[in-house]
């Protein structure tokens, strides 16, 4: 069961760090619907206001965030399969040089 459950949650984490960019998008569209403080509405106030640093700054988060997202993927991939782990990139082996 141990051996099952850590392959099956490999693409369930791949569907959870790629979503969460539709669920940002989504915060934005039931804020301004729904006239809720937060992220979304200062997005839609900076847009109707033309307040180019504002968005500047929601976007650099908003997409920050999603960039860590995939971070804390990849690195879950690393924990839950040893077989996408990454090997080190010298050898403890010293290269022979081989003489023709």
């Amino acid at each position: 069961m141990r051996h099952a459950f850590r392959n099956a949650m490999l693409p369930v984490i791949t569907l959870i760090a790629l979503n969460l960019g539709y669920v940002v998008a989504s915060a934005i569209t039931v804020e301004a619907i729904f006239a809720w403080p937060g992220s979304g509405g200062l997005t839609v106030e900076a847009l109707n206001a033309r307040d180019y640093p504002v968005l500047q700054g929601v976007f650099l988060l908003l997409g920050a965030s999603i960039v860590v997202a995939n971070l804390v993927a990849d690195l879950a991939y690393g924990l839950l399969d040893p077989r996408v782990r990454q090997r080190p990139a010298i050898s403890s082996r010293p290269h022979q040089a081989s003489i023709c």
